[in-house]
């Protein structure tokens, strides 16, 4: 008998229905077996950017853009991680697929399923529903940075009602978010968002928000019967209401024209999430620093030493390529090697995802390390040397300069004053201008933006914070 280690969504999917597959990786071709065999419903075609290299397949296989012209009830998305869930779900907005279409699951254990309960649209052992009647659930999407961002709005809703119980759902950033909130005793529970689990039940909870990323904010459900007590918290969650409402925003919502809303209104990445004038949201956010961090920086004998990190990479796109905001590895390289010389007696750490290429040169790596560990790294460095990205909003949280380099996202938004951010004067800031937002605007492989920055440029930002040449 087969053994299949991805399920398809059957729980999702009404029999007999017309299904698009988005795309042909183990998991895709997995999902296409498993129908092929069972029958439970009819695979039309599969998607794929790179669709002119399936011509074998059993089914046939579309370019993205040839969606608007298929006849389809679902697009099942087969994909392991979340990591270029965002990319693929702007794709099928751009392509008007509604959100009810779309199914998506991630990676699910097939081998260790508790038989005799467990459904997956079931919750954590206590809910905030069953604790307490002011519960509010808060599904959150985006990476590191966004999540640092969206805990400003968390807060500014606990401080309005200090009574309240949250359960935050998330789809791929669980340990990011467990570490966030882990002396928030307004925080129930983080509970995975695989499959359906906010959709199912945030009818339960008293309040229900939808946020997705730093693009847009949906309230799902508000009794606000049950708050009548505080009339300053239903006040403030009206005027979220009220806010969203205006901005019209969700899936099918061009990008760029958000931010450039958010610009001509002079709003950052935090100031928005005060729903014009519904919040009161700081740009303050607090970064947990645990004895269980301290211990392990301790041991590592560096707090004494002069150090200074550096972040290469934020992920890959879909077919491999490196995110327009990328800079080259070669240059990283190159700016390693220039500040031992300007810089004699400086020790150079290499953090952020264990999958980074390394840079060469750099004394130690601590890539892929606990956020914990990464916090008491950051806080002790010197300086962080980084492109726009989670690591550049929890080092500048945790009171470390950054130099940043921006390309594609706009330093309107994501720049912080206190840090040290590096334009490219060429060409920047077309993020989100079209659906696949990763990569170049113009079609550049290396995009100027990034490419313009030079070493020299990035060194003589670093000498104004070591000080000399």
């Amino acid at each position: 008998m087969d053994s299949y280690q991805y399920l398809f969504p059957y729980e999702k999917i009404k029999p007999h229905s017309k299904v698009l597959i988005y795309g042909t990786g183990v998991m895709g071709q997995e999902y296409l077996r498993q129908i092929l065999i069972t029958g439970y419903c009819e695979v039309v075609g599969m998607i794929d950017k790179n669709y002119f290299n399936y011509s074998n397949m059993r089914v046939p296989v579309y370019a993205p853009d040839s969606i608007k012209e298929l006849q389809y009830d679902y697009v099942v998305i087969a994909l392991q991680k979340a990591d270029w869930l965002n990319e693929i779900l702007l794709v099928l907005k751009a392509e008007d697929v509604p959100e009810s279409k779309i199914v998506y699951t991630l990676l699910r254990d097939t081998e260790n399923i508790n038989i005799f309960g467990g459904a997956d649209s079931e919750l954590v052992e206590n809910p905030a529903y069953e604790l307490t009647e002011k519960s509010i659930a808060i599904s959150v999407t985006g990476g590191i940075g966004d999540m640092i961002i969206q805990k400003s709005f968390v807060k500014a809703i606990c401080d309005l009602e200090d009574g309240c119980l949250i359960d935050i759902f998330n789809v791929d950033t669980q340990e990011m978010l467990e570490y966030l909130y882990e002396d928030d005793e307004h925080i129930n529970a983080i509970i995975p968002n695989i499959g359906i689990r906010y959709e199912l039940n945030h009818e339960k909870y008293a309040l229900a928000i939808f946020i997705e990323g730093g693009a847009y904010i949906r309230v799902d459900r508000f009794n606000d019967g049950i708050f009548s007590e505080n009339q300053s918290f239903v006040k403030a969650v009206n005027g979220v209401i009220e806010f969203c409402d205006n901005e019209s925003a969700n899936m099918k919502t061009p990008l760029y024209s958000l931010m450039g809303r958010r610009i001509y209104l002079g709003q950052n990445c935090y100031s928005w999430f005060g729903c014009g004038d519904a919040l009161n949201i700081s740009d303050k956010v607090d970064i947990l620093l645990t004895e269980g961090g301290k211990r392990w920086f301790l041991y590592q004998d560096i707090m004494e030493k002069q150090y200074i990190t550096v972040n290469y990479g934020n992920g890959k796109c879909s077919d491999g390529s490196l995110v327009s905001k990328a800079w080259a590895l070669e240059k990283f390289n190159n700016l390693v090697e220039e500040i031992y010389k300007r810089h004699p007696g400086m020790i150079v750490i290499q953090v952020g995802d264990a999958a980074a290429e390394t840079i060469k040169g750099v004394n130690c790596s601590f890539k892929g390390e606990p956020f914990e560990n990464l916090a008491y790294i950051l806080k002790n460095s010197r300086l962080h040397i980084d492109i726009d990205g989670g690591l550049v909003h929890m080092a500048t949280q945790l009171g470390t300069k950054c130099v940043v380099l921006f390309g594609p996202t706009p330093v309107e938004i994501y720049g912080y004053k206190q840090n040290i951010n590096i334009v490219s004067k060429d060409c920047n800031g077309c993020f989100g201008l079209y659906k696949n937002m990763y990569q170049c605007a113009k079609g550049y492989e290396k995009p100027l933006c990034m490419e313009n920055i030079t070493v020299e440029m990035v060194m003589d930002k670093v000498d104004e914070v070591l000080g000399g040449k």
